[in-house]
């Protein structure tokens, strides 16, 4: 039952099934419409927190939900099963979500206002902490097990940033962990066999921190063969993934096969990104950063110590990455253009300078970010058409350091290489990838191949 103290509210509920519950204005039948919620409504089973839509300022409640807590066949617009407005702090463990049905999180929707100013020296804090959780055959359109969703309109840079190596819940018995302070956290859970019918398969962010160790996504899929994002996450408009040994195994979507990220970084280490499937681009990893989005450090992806193994898709069998670059209303002296664009780094300087603009000033006009691989391995993984390893539209912004391994630092954020300048940078490492096209390139192919 819940308690009060120091204008605090805590609620503490174990060894609890819900199971069948509704919530929302028009209750379809689960067997008649199996992808389609209640029109309305929040959390089928269980609502926490503060009202919809109060993004002010986070609340006061804090709740545990623990040893053996099931969730099952509920349904509801927004979190077919939970959902959590504004909570300060949602603690789970040894939690159970299957078969629930949702808009917007199949089985959790979640919404926080987020810390601005997340500080590594300081003790974890996350809104949601999840150990021991099993997401298994839920559905969503936005998330088939999980929509998180941060208030801010516009991230703030600190927000954007990788995360210590050793990230971990907060435990008692190891005290001093750090962490970059995600929304949610998740630690030893799995997520298995959820559907999303837009993005995520699993899990939907939009501006949100997610971070998992040691967490599991296999067999989630976004639903259509030709539509649809991000077969195990989804993360967009400036959102953040820190993974640390997260396994992706058999999921499936048109673009990004296991993990799809728009203008939003992925900082994964340790991990394993094997067997999955895009109909289109990014068997594996699909990063799509347009012109201008920031990031802490200049790092829009960190990919280390993480294996591609068997992943398929038309176009970058393993990985699929894109920067797009831009040049708008430029008026230069023997040059006038309103709306042009350039494909890579290079060719757009090269406008640049074709314009009379400055050599000084040319690289000026672009806020360059990177991605970086270190110690990764991409074997047998496979392209219909190009790109068997990796297709990148921009080579240049691609950090690859073969040798690395070891004690790879998280302090280590620099440029380790000016980009790739070989078709198989990493020859023991890259191995029996393969590309359908003729000079499609087997292990890496670029915008210009």
């Amino acid at each position: 039952s819940p308690t009060e103290r120091d204008d605090e509210s805590f609620v503490r509920i174990s060894a609890t099934t819900f199971s069948r519950n509704r919530a929302g204005q028009e209750i379809l039948s689960i067997s008649d419409s199996p992808l389609v919620a209640t029109r309305s409504g929040f959390g089928g089973a269980l609502y926490l927190g503060d009202d919809y839509g109060d993004t002010t300022k986070n609340g006061k409640l804090r709740c545990r939900l623990s040893d053996d807590v099931n969730f099952s066949e509920n349904n509801s617009e927004n979190g077919g099963a939970l959902t959590s407005v504004s909570v300060s702090e949602l603690s789970l463990e040894s939690v159970v979500f299957s078969r629930n049905f949702g808009v917007r999180g199949g089985a959790l929707y979640m919404q926080a206002l987020g810390d601005k100013s997340p500080i590594t020296s300081r003790p974890p804090a996350h809104y949601l902490t999840g150990r021991n959780i099993t997401y298994s055959d839920n559905v969503g359109a936005l998330g088939g097990a999980m929509f998180l969703l941060v208030s801010p309109a516009t991230a703030p840079l600190q927000r954007k940033g990788l995360s210590p190596f050793d990230i971990s819940a907060r435990d008692e018995r190891r005290p001093g962990q750090t962490n970059n302070d995600d929304d949610v956290f998740f630690e030893d859970s799995s997520f298995k066999g959820n559907t999303a019918v837009d993005c995520g398969g699993g899990v939907y962010t939009k501006r949100g921190r997610l971070g998992c160790r040691s967490c599991t996504f296999a067999k989630n899929k976004v639903a259509g063969r030709l539509r649809g994002s991000g077969g195990a996450l989804c993360i967009v408009a400036q959102s953040t993934l820190h993974g640390r040994d997260v396994r992706f195994v058999k999921n499936g979507a048109a673009h990004g096969g296991a993990v799809y990220a728009e203008d939003s970084l992925v900082d994964m280490v340790g991990g394993v990104v094997e067997g999955n499937r895009a109909a289109l681009r990014g068997g594996g990893v699909y990063v799509n950063i347009t012109f201008g989005t920031l990031f802490e450090h200049n790092i829009s992806a960190r990919l280390w110590n993480t294996s591609f193994v068997r992943n398929k898709a038309r176009i970058g069998g393993g990985a699929y990455l894109f920067i797009g670059r831009g040049l708008a209303a430029l008026d230069v002296e023997n040059c006038t253009s309103s709306d042009s664009t350039a494909p890579t780094v290079h060719s757009a300087v090269s406008y640049l300078a074709a314009c009379g603009v400055d050599p000084q000033q040319q690289r000026a006009l672009f806020r360059s970010t990177f991605m970086s691989f270190k110690a990764a391995q991409f074997v047998d993984n496979n392209a219909t058409q190009t790109g068997g390893a990796l297709f990148t539209n921009a080579p240049e912004e691609i950090d690859v350091c073969c040798g690395c391994g070891g004690n790879l630092s998280h302090a280590d954020v620099g440029r380790t290489t000016a980009g790739l300048d070989s078709n198989n940078p990493c020859p023991e490492t890259w191995l029996r990838n393969v590309a359908g096209k003729v000079d499609g390139g087997n292990v890496l192919a670029t915008a210009a191949t």
